[in-house]
């Protein structure tokens, strides 16, 4: 029996995004996501908060033990992002 997969290249899992919230630290080499920045259709809408940042999309920039690190690019990425208030 053939394997119908055979030849064909097969991808990650894809990112859960609404579990990526919590303490980001943007960097420019070694990140876990590479993110790119849209105006409209964002796999997450992010907003920027001081404190709390505990659910989907709240985000609070670090700049020492984040919970992710972030690095963001115009092309090969892993995911978009588009920035609310």
């Amino acid at each position: 029996m053939t394997n119908q997969n055979e030849g064909l290249m097969v991808m990650a899992t894809e990112i859960d995004v609404s579990n990526i919230y919590g303490k980001i630290q943007l960097v420019g080499t070694a990140p876990d996501f590479k993110v790119k920045v849209v105006s409209a259709f964002a796999d997450l809408d992010v907003k920027e908060v001081n404190a709390f940042a505990n659910s989907e999309g709240k985000w609070k920039f670090v700049n020492t033990s984040p919970d992710y690190r972030v690095m963001f690019v115009t092309s090969a990425h892993d995911f978009t992002i588009r920035f609310v208030s």
